[in-house]
């Protein structure tokens, strides 16, 4: 019994590090990229299903960040395209006042290559 519970317990406290494979994210929130840029501060946004607007938070590098890193530092967003995006709200500033801030932790076009 004593073993059975140190298990449970090893097992869910183990996080995702190093050595461990971790599970990627989802990505399964569709969204449209939309162009903003005649409003001032924004540019290309992310638009939900439900109309939510998503400004990805784009960050800069000493050095360049892997694509598992940094999704969206990688990606070249074009308005109109369909893409499906997994983030995680910010508490950060941005000139433009059209949506939240997000850090875009996966995207991938929606469109079959």
């Amino acid at each position: 019994m004593k073993t059975l519970i140190i298990l449970f317990l090893g097992f869910g406290l183990a996080g995702c590090f190093d050595t461990v494979v971790c599970p990627a994210p989802e990505c399964n929130l569709e969204a449209t990229v939309v162009d903003y840029s005649e409003m001032g501060g924004c540019g290309l946004l992310l638009e939900l299903k439900n109309g939510k607007l998503l400004i990805p938070l784009r960050l800069t590098y000493v050095r360049m960040p892997t694509p598992e890193e940094d999704p969206i530092y990688h990606y070249d967003l074009t308005a109109g395209e369909k893409v499906y995006i997994s983030y995680n709200p910010q508490q950060a500033a941005s000139a433009c006042m059209m949506g939240d801030v997000v850090f875009i932790t996966c995207i991938r076009s929606a469109t079959p290559q």
